[in-house]
């Protein structure tokens, strides 16, 4: 999904299940007569729940997906949070009801030290990769020095070395040395408007801000939005000023190559403030000056036997990875941007040796675009393809990977329609089958068209077939009213989540979720109304249901960013059941 004010989070569940049972019998035949029915409703009903658990306050992420252990035949619930992997038993909670919750079986480490990190299991081994990110280890070097730091000179008592967070597009060690003075934002001159300092307007004192860094406090539009008004009026930098000490990835866009971006901690904010005089330094040679211990070592692919919790590979074949995605059918794991290089470098990783080896590298190079990394796998039979999405482009490519896992063959681009003028590409998901793609927007609008009638603006998937890859073809539009304004698809999963018999359920932030039947891909059947915990609140991104994992036991796992302040994320295990029923699991 496209970036906002909170980060997106880029780590959702990635759920490697073996040797897992296979649906219940009487969710199978639930579905199989919803869709016979052509939306026959189905009722979502709660089980149990983790809540007020994890946090993710300060731009943590979360991985979570199911387990089957073929050993003891249990299955599990697990999350990977912070640098430890917590495992759930759930055989003895299914029926508990939504006041129970299931018990913490064992807790093991990640193998990470990385505390935003993305994490899958493969049996018997837990999985981990990092990129480049505040809360991560790098590899330390004299003109590389890391992690990276704001240095603040010539102001007295706030001289030093401040912790940043990042921005997802350009990292700041991907930018030369940057000096220069300190400007604060303004879109107003009227001192009593609270937001004047949050540079979500054209600011009103370019003067003032033209060959300096350009520093804005956080809050009440996109990061992208105030690095643009910043950069319009003239600044060589934009820094973000945090509403407490912490720091996120700033989640956007795009960022012109030589402008350092990035967020600072709250007290680093009143040290700028009160030293409206100092020199700042920050880019590729701004760091720690020597090694610290919590982030040297390169730990970027951990692997833990999930049963024991010790660290199987000691080895990584690159550094940091931004993303990662498993290939099941050839035991490859492409690791995407490694090293935190440019043009968004992929490695293909051989997961069947120990330590995991390096099959080569690639860079993603069709279509006259450049890759934002944004990939997914489909298949058709024996042959394997690569969708890369350039949202701010509004492109998605498409390779095919079936010859060699390091020489993607560039076969074909699908445009983004730009329906509605304000809202950018938000993603694209491919169907199990690998017959189509659904391509959607990010937000939506209050200004996008009202397309089905009903007097409001619409989101809508644009249905393409992909049956000859080379030649893909929009072949159905259709909205998908259960959205609300404010609020899109694909901000904490990189995918829908997928259940039996195509069904698929939508994340759709404080809307909730929404599950539809994908058996006839052009023609996607509603099978619930929206399951949403928290009714009374809307139109918000960044709070609400963040993705879902289907178990393989019949019970959907949906993630949950609590509604009042957004700060934790809570799970709530829910089947779908035929209306009037409640006990057809």
């Amino acid at each position: 999904g496209a970036g906002g004010e909170e980060e997106e989070e880029a780590a959702a569940a990635m759920a490697a299940k073996t040797a897992a049972p296979a649906p219940t019998l009487a969710l199978a035949l639930a579905l199989g007569a919803a869709a016979a029915a052509r939306a026959a409703p189905l009722s979502v009903t709660e089980d149990w729940k983790l809540q007020g658990i994890y946090d993710t306050s300060s731009g943590l992420f979360l991985s979570y997906g199911t387990w089957f252990d073929p050993l003891e035949h249990e299955e599990y619930f697990w999350v990977a949070h912070n640098t430890s992997v917590d495992l759930y038993h759930i055989n003895d909670n299914r029926g508990a009801g939504p006041s129970a919750a299931p018990q913490l079986e064992r807790t093991i480490p990640t193998g990470s030290q990385c505390a935003q990190s993305s994490t899958f299991i493969l049996h018997p081994n837990v999985i981990t990769t990092h990129g480049d990110y505040p809360f991560c280890t790098c590899a330390w070097s004299e003109d590389n020095p890391c992690p990276k730091r704001l240095e603040i000179s010539g102001g007295g008592d706030g001289d030093g070395l401040y912790e940043l967070g990042v921005n997802n597009f350009l990292k700041v060690d991907q930018v030369d040395l940057v000096e220069a003075g300190v400007g604060f934002g303004l879109t107003s001159t009227n001192t009593s408007d609270p937001e004047r300092t949050y540079g979500c307007e054209p600011l009103v004192n370019p003067e003032e801000v033209e060959g300096k860094y350009c520093v804005v406090d956080r809050g009440a539009c996109f990061f992208q939005t105030k690095y643009e008004n910043c950069i319009a009026a003239g600044a060589v930098g934009t820094i973000v000023v945090n509403r407490d000490d912490s720091v996120i990835t700033m989640s956007v866009q795009e960022v012109e190559d030589g402008h350092p971006f990035f967020m600072v901690g709250l007290s680093a904010g009143y040290v700028l403030r009160n030293n409206t005089d100092a020199t700042l330094r920050s880019g590729r040679p701004i760091g720690v000056p020597e090694p610290d211990p919590d982030f040297s070592g390169p730990d970027g692919l951990s692997i833990v036997n999930i049963y024991t919790g010790e660290r199987v590979s000691w080895y990584s074949p690159y550094i940091t990875a931004d993303d990662a995605i498993y290939d099941p059918k050839s035991e490859i794991l492409y690791a995407v941007a490694i090293d935190g290089n440019t043009n968004k470098e992929v490695m293909a990783v051989n997961m069947t040796t120990n330590p995991p080896s390096s099959l080569g590298t690639f860079v993603m190079e069709g279509g006259n675009v450049t890759s934002n990394g944004d990939l997914k796998l489909f298949y058709q039979g024996d042959r394997t393809f690569l969708l890369d999405t350039i949202a701010f482009d509004g492109v998605v490519n498409l390779y095919e990977l079936t010859d060699s896992p390091i020489s993607p063959v560039f076969l074909s681009q699908i445009p983004y329609s730009y329906y509605c003028p304000d809202m950018d590409l938000g993603g694209v998901v491919p169907h199990p089958l690998g017959t189509h793609v659904y391509m959607m927007g990010s937000i939506l609008e209050e200004t996008c068209p009202d397309l089905d009638g009903d007097g409001g603006p619409d989101w809508q998937l644009e249905i393409f077939d992909i049956t000859d890859p080379a030649n893909p073809t929009n072949v159905a539009n259709v909205t998908v009213p259960e959205m609300e304004v404010g609020t899109l698809v694909l901000n904490g999963n990189e995918n829908w989540s997928w259940g039996p018999r195509n069904v698929a359920g939508l994340d759709m932030g404080s809307a909730g979720m929404t599950w539809y039947d994908f058996s006839e891909p052009t023609a996607p059947v509603p099978l619930t109304s929206p399951y949403d915990m928290a009714p009374d609140h809307s139109n918000d991104f960044t709070k609400g249901v963040f993705g879902a994992v289907y178990g393989d036991d019949g019970y959907w796992y949906v993630r949950e960013k609590e509604a009042q302040e957004g700060l934790t994320s809570e799970f709530h295990a829910v089947r779908l059941t035929p209306e009037g029923q409640q006990n057809c699991l």
